[in-house]
């Protein structure tokens, strides 16, 4: 697996012995496992920035399972973000 070399690569670099079991336990836990890894590029993730900053304004916690139990603004900005990648 080529990203399992890439991150026994990054457990030879001098880290803290914390995320040094992290990684070590990440690595135990992958290969048993199939797994995607990818690069999502800050313009992708306007809904998760989105929903960081929405909860601090609501009280208690919020659960959404569908896409209509989104608030108006999370709809729009997830559908702004589709519309962007589609072109």
């Amino acid at each position: 697996m080529q990203i399992t070399s890439s991150v026994t690569q990054m457990v030879q670099v001098k880290i803290p012995s914390n995320i040094r079991i992290i990684v070590e336990d990440t690595l135990v836990l992958m290969k048993d496992a199939t797994i995607n890894i990818e690069h999502i590029y800050k313009e992708g993730t306007s809904l998760a920035y989105y929903l960081a900053n929405h909860a601090f304004e609501v009280e208690g916690r919020q659960l959404y399972n569908t896409f209509r139990e989104l608030p108006l603004q999370g709809r729009k900005v997830l559908n702004l973000d589709n519309w962007k990648y589609q072109i």
